[in-house]
């Protein structure tokens, strides 16, 4: 079985300690585009939850523009509304 490591390597340094490196299921972190708020991504969630690296995942996502995807335990539609509360 594939895992998020299998996919993206350790382009980051913070990424080795992440929980979802060896979690099965890539697809759970991303789901299809209309996934967005409609349950797809609880599976990822509850991993980010136990995530020692939480933070610098959703940081490393909203400064590259991440659109697509769970990072930091954050589905897209989140993360935009996280963006635009901090800019307001």
């Amino acid at each position: 079985m594939r895992t998020l490591a299998d996919l993206f390597g350790h382009a980051q340094p913070w990424f080795a300690d992440a929980a979802c490196a060896t979690s099965g299921n890539p697809e759970a972190w991303f789901p299809t585009a209309e996934a967005d708020n409609h349950g797809e991504y609880l599976y990822a969630k509850s991993i980010c939850k136990t995530c020692p690296v939480r933070v610098e995942c959703l940081d490393y996502a909203i400064t590259n523009g991440e659109k697509f995807g769970c990072w930091g335990g954050l589905a897209p539609r989140e993360r935009t509304r996280l963006v635009q509360e901090r800019a307001a």
